[in-house]
């Protein structure tokens, strides 16, 4: 092996190395960390979180998984709204048997 195929080489394993760790990052929060971590591929990191998010994957090609996660990714995403409507804590409301309720702060203090 001469020193440019060499240096080809190592181009490609650091490119395919940080396509897998974008991937990662990318699908972690679909199929856990623990998950992710466990493979070393970008094409299997998508695969996975497709199929997590029910998709079927069968005929799609490797290099296209990114592409087929970018659009399942952008029809899984919350309109805006949140998921329960907002309830405040009630924790700060005095109790009606307490015998402070209804007693002015300086009484309390």
């Amino acid at each position: 092996m001469n020193q440019r195929s060499f240096e080809g080489a190592m181009q490609l394993e650091h490119d395919r190395r940080r396509t897998a760790e974008v991937a990662r990052t990318r699908v972690a929060p679909i199929i856990g960390m623990d998950a992710a971590l466990r493979m070393d591929h970008a094409h299997s990191l998508y695969r996975e979180a497709l199929k997590t998010l029910g998709y079927d994957t069968a005929g799609v090609s490797n290099e296209g998984m990114s592409a087929m996660f970018d659009m399942a990714s952008q029809i899984a995403k919350p309109t805006g709204a949140p998921s329960r409507p907002f309830q405040p804590a009630m924790d700060a409301v005095p109790d009606d048997d307490s015998p402070l309720s209804g007693k002015s702060a300086r009484l309390k203090a």
